[in-house]
């Protein structure tokens, strides 16, 4: 049997947090909700593709919606404890 890693480095958490922008990119619906949302508008989000807060807005945003939530740790074989901890390390309330 396979474990899953509890850990969450900063560089794997922005690691899941640029997936999690893809995730949101690839669905119509999930667009709108996330730009209002998150106040980026598209050129922004290119232009701040590897920035923090944007990061941690999209994951944020991502982790709001429990069945988005759950169909993207479904995808990346995340654990909700492990769905908290990126989020945690996103936003910079996980210990380094």
């Amino acid at each position: 049997m396979l474990r899953q890693k509890t850990s969450t480095s900063a560089k794997s958490a922005e690691a899941l947090a640029i997936e999690a922008i893809a995730f949101i990119l690839a669905d119509d619906d999930l667009i709108p909700r996330f730009l209002s949302a998150t106040g980026v508008d598209p050129a922004d989000l290119r232009e701040r593709l590897g920035d923090s807060e944007v990061l941690a807005a999209a994951f944020n945003f991502l982790m709001s919606e429990e069945a988005t939530a759950r169909r993207f740790a479904e995808e990346h074989r995340l654990s909700p404890e492990q769905m908290q901890l990126v989020l945690a390390r996103l936003t910079g309330e996980a210990p380094a």
